[in-house]
């Protein structure tokens, strides 16, 4: 038998779940899954008695203020805005729609609102703070990148990006940050600018046009001992010819990210470099804008540094961006021309 310090009965057992429910109980707040841990011993299963507070962090239904009252009135709320979008929610953004009803007090969190919809019978609960209505795509857990593949094949094609993303939000909520990222990811591909479509379906050549093309990018690599930007992966891609030549630089660097020989740089420049390598050795463009103004003597054409800017990342550069570059890097432009700020 557990007991409080004023003898009252906790729980009753020798069990793990007596054990935990008896320590639990005497705590005054709730505590972290490690205090629990060290005081009892190797985690296992929680009972369902546990509620969760925060990440690692446990209580019992003493510890969550007014809880029966709060289960009252939060779970209708939370089914009639399901009940409007029927798909899979995110308990942070029903959180959202909740504050903008009732009041809620400072410390009623995405945890507290997660153990109310996990206890009632009006709500399926799939983990990780996701809820569906009962009935609701059989109340599976959908993963945003399943789901994405399967539209993918049942389209036959690529999809624009925001199309893609608007038909998978249809049917689950999901983070947006994490799931554009997911699209670099096998089995997806960037096929241009906005299409995203399946790399084993929608690059052409398929599997033989990769190997090829990997080969082949290596080998150049190794001759250059320099990173290839987007404008030299086209120039590649137009000497291998034949499917490749249908290769648009965003397939290629698409292809290069999965394959463990290679590296892209971070940030916005495109480009691929050797895995081996300390670095991708893509120069950024603001090396190869002083290169340019070095190479020609302290003073350069604006359409000599676009050119070449062009000719490494395949994308033309506008003159008012062009202008914060040169400037940010101690240079100057005027008129037609980019010069140091001073002779050198």
């Amino acid at each position: 038998m557990h007991r409080d310090e004023r003898g009252r009965m906790l729980s009753f057992g020798r069990g793990r779940v007596a054990e935990v429910l008896g320590f639990l109980s005497r705590c005054p707040e709730p505590v972290s899954i490690r205090e629990l841990e060290a005081t009892l011993g190797a985690r296992r299963h929680l009972p369902d008695e546990v509620f969760y507070f925060d990440f690692g962090v446990v209580g019992l239904e003493q510890h969550f203020a007014d809880y029966a009252t709060w289960k009252r009135r939060l779970v209708p709320i939370c089914v009639g805005v399901m009940e409007s979008d029927l798909r899979q929610w995110r308990v942070a953004d029903l959180l959202d729609a909740v504050r903008g009803r009732i009041g809620l007090p400072e410390w009623f969190g995405v945890w507290n609102l997660a153990e109310i919809l996990r206890r009632s019978s009006e709500v399926r609960y799939l983990n990780r703070l996701r809820v569906t209505l009962p009935g609701v795509n059989d109340g599976t857990r959908l993963q945003p990148a399943e789901l994405a593949e399967q539209l993918l094949l049942e389209h036959g094609a690529p999809l624009p990006y925001r199309a893609l993303l608007r038909r998978v939000t249809s049917q689950t909520m999901l983070n947006r940050s994490t799931f554009r990222q997911t699209m670099f990811q096998l089995p997806f591909v960037e096929v241009d600018e906005e299409l995203i479509g399946l790399m084993e379906r929608d690059v052409p050549g398929g599997a033989r046009a990769i190997a090829r093309f990997g080969d082949a990018l290596a080998e150049e690599l190794m001759r250059a001992n320099r990173g290839l930007g987007g404008g030299r992966l086209a120039s590649l891609l137009a000497r291998l010819g034949g499917v490749h030549a249908r290769w648009t630089v965003q397939m290629a660097r698409g292809v290069a990210r999965v394959d463990p020989r290679f590296q892209l740089p971070p940030g916005g420049v495109g480009g691929v470099g050797l895995a081996a390598w300390e670095g991708a050795r893509v120069p950024t463009r603001a090396a190869i804008i002083l290169d340019c103004v070095e190479e020609h003597g302290g003073r350069v054409p604006v359409r000599v540094v676009l050119d070449r800017l062009h000719a490494e990342h395949g994308m033309w550069m506008d003159r008012r961006l062009l202008g914060t570059y040169v400037y940010r890097n101690g240079l100057r432009m005027r008129g037609g021309e980019i010069s140091f700020t001073a002779p050198r």
